[in-house]
């Protein structure tokens, strides 16, 4: 009987996995962080326009801009999140009023890739001029519902009035 010694088969299988393992975590955990931004900027751009409504064009551009910010400050101000070493990157663009059909606001970042992702990235070309990640997230809602831009809404309520 021939007997076949099998003492450290798992030691090698395992020395084998685990850094096929880490290097598939790590592959995930760079697009989890931009689905994560990408997430919370979307929801600022919403609640900002709705704000934008609301305000009058004199009021807008610094209260708006504030409140979007405190809104995009469930982004960690860490660079692989966030670049802001060098400076906010976000970008808040705004356009439309309280008087306007529609208010539109728009939101850019730049996040500085993981080690092993900005190579790759690097050399694919999907990095900006900054060797970043640049995300964008833009919200677009009007100001009043449909049947009241059709319609002549002071005629309406004149008519209630008498």
């Amino acid at each position: 009987m021939l007997l076949v010694k099998e003492d450290g088969q798992a030691t090698v299988e395992a020395a084998i996995m685990i850094p096929i393992i880490f290097l598939l975590m790590l592959l995930l955990i760079q697009p989890g962080i931009l689905l994560y931004d990408w997430i919370v900027m979307n929801e600022a751009c919403a609640e900002t326009c709705r704000a934008v409504s609301t305000i009058s064009e004199n009021e807008k551009q610094s209260m708006c801009e504030s409140y979007a910010r405190r809104r995009l400050a469930a982004i960690p101000q860490q660079d692989n999140f966030h670049v802001h070493s060098i400076g906010c990157s976000y970008d808040i663009q705004m356009s439309g009023n309280n008087t306007s059909p529609s208010v539109t606001v728009e939101i850019k970042n730049e996040v500085k890739p993981l080690p092993l992702i900005g190579f790759l990235s690097q050399t694919l070309g999907i990095l900006n001029e900054n060797q970043n990640f640049e995300i964008k997230a833009s919200s677009t809602q009007q100001c009043r519902p449909s049947w009241i831009r059709e319609h002549n809404a002071e005629k309406w309520v004149g008519s209630w009035l008498q």
